[in-house]
């Protein structure tokens, strides 16, 4: 008789705790998604001539500067850029991303002026925000930044002082050297051989104009590090010394550059056997 109310007990507080399960289960999916969390898709190039690439920059610093904020959640732009010519909804993104908000726009691009319209849509569909900027080519680091900036303010982000600061700084005042970077971004985004290697050429270009460009070092220590690994291993000492050398530059520059301390950590903890390489080199 012991023996089967033991056996009672114990099927009832299986049940429970089978219950309480899936409860916390749908408690944590339908709490999935954070409050202040956002998806900036791919802008629309609308210039006369091809200018995804430049588009693409625009969309990808809007993004960097959002996600420079502690108290907003910001998918990479690798994965926004899946939707890139996708026809799905706005709410059907928004949960396949798991955000809150999409920030969507378009840029033309057209002799040195440009015209930037973003608009804010939640997951549900609803028009949160917009605007139409039109300014200068030569602002457009600005226009990026006001962007976000209205964007934070629709979301009550509140910076703190080193938020703010690093909010602030601009990647680089020399719109020639900015446009080799980006230009050399999209080359490189086939990841082959000949374009890694001529996207390092755009943005030592673009050094050689701004020797303080963070984002330049970076793609050029990026770039020199997937040749190492993919493509040439008899010689990788060469760009695993270049890719250490660029990373560190940008780390003296901003020792808060991600991308920089990413190059340094892959090298140095994903690839012994390149450093062993570049050793008996050396």
């Amino acid at each position: 008789k012991l023996i089967y109310i033991i056996s009672i007990v114990s099927g009832l507080v299986l049940c429970y705790l089978v219950i309480g399960f899936i409860f916390i289960n749908d408690s944590i999916s339908n709490n999935a998604v954070l409050p202040n969390s956002i998806a900036v898709l791919p802008f629309k190039d609308l210039s006369p001539e091809d200018t995804q690439w430049f588009c693409d920059g625009v969309s990808d610093n809007i993004l960097h500067s959002l996600a420079q904020m502690k108290d907003l959640s910001v998918i990479s732009f690798t994965s926004s850029s899946t939707y890139r010519d996708s026809d799905k909804q706005i709410p059907q993104i928004a949960k396949e991303l798991g955000v809150s908000y999409v920030l969507e726009g378009s840029v033309l691009l057209f002799e040195d002026k440009i015209k930037v319209i973003a608009q804010l849509i939640d997951a549900n569909d609803k028009h949160v925000w917009s605007k139409e900027y039109n300014d200068s080519f030569d602002n457009v680091i600005a226009v990026q930044k006001s962007v976000a900036e209205e964007v934070m303010q629709q979301l009550q982000i509140t910076l703190n002082l080193e938020e703010k600061i690093a909010f602030e700084k601009y990647p680089t005042k020399n719109m020639e050297a900015y446009n080799l970077h980006l230009e050399g971004r999209r080359i490189n985004q086939s990841v082959k051989n000949a374009d890694l290697k001529k996207n390092i050429e755009y943005n030592q270009k673009a050094i050689a104009l701004d020797s303080n460009f963070v984002d330049a070092y970076t793609e050029v220590a990026t770039s020199n590090m997937l040749l190492a690994i993919t493509y040439n291993v008899s010689g990788s000492h060469k760009y695993v010394k270049e890719a250490t050398s660029y990373a560190d530059k940008a780390l003296e520059i901003d020792s808060n550059s991600a991308r920089a301390n990413a190059v340094l950590a892959r090298i140095y903890l994903g690839n012994d056997c390149l450093l062993y390489t570049s050793d008996a080199a050396d």
